[in-house]
């Protein structure tokens, strides 16, 4: 994203972020946050927000959904014709339908993607709302959590909702 940055810079922001975690901080509830970390400039910061998501718990990434961009940090080294093979494989299958599915594919199997790392549906969903009157907008995000239990009807539950 930023081809300035070094690699050194690079540990040192993965760092600070693993200590966080470490240091079972709050999680980010918001991706502004990421504005926080004095290891990032702002510059950097805004460019990566809109690849990043703050979510209540580690989510895997929907494989049938996820642009090139986020695709490509799903192994170590994996390069932009693979990612690209993975976008062409998923849309001439129209959508992978399981995990099993998108590893029986061999060219896929050998990127050596983590299965935890990837799913084929989404968990979590965000709903913007705008509500205009007299030319003041008023933008309402809502997280919902899809819980989907084996032959239980699909549950959605509200997890946050601010207002800017």
């Amino acid at each position: 994203i930023d081809p300035t940055i070094s690699e050194q810079r690079a540990h040192q922001i993965a760092e600070h972020l693993h200590y966080r975690i470490a240091q079972q901080r709050i999680p980010f509830v918001i991706t502004t946050e990421l504005l926080d970390i004095h290891l990032i400039p702002e510059s950097l910061a805004t460019k990566l927000m809109p690849y990043i998501t703050a979510l209540p718990e580690t989510t895997p990434i929907n494989i049938n959904t996820a642009p090139a961009t986020i695709l490509r940090t799903l192994a170590a080294g994996l390069t932009e014709q693979q990612v690209q093979m993975i976008i062409q494989v998923r849309q001439q299958q129209k959508q992978f339908k399981s995990l099993d599915d998108f590893f029986s594919n061999n060219e896929l199997a050998l990127l050596k993607i983590p299965d935890a790392q990837i799913t084929v549906e989404s968990h979590y969903y965000l709903v913007n709302s705008t509500i205009k009157q007299e030319n003041q907008p008023l933008v309402i995000m809502s997280l919902y959590k899809r819980n989907v239990i084996e032959e239980q009807p699909i549950a959605v539950s509200q997890v946050m909702q601010g207002v800017n």
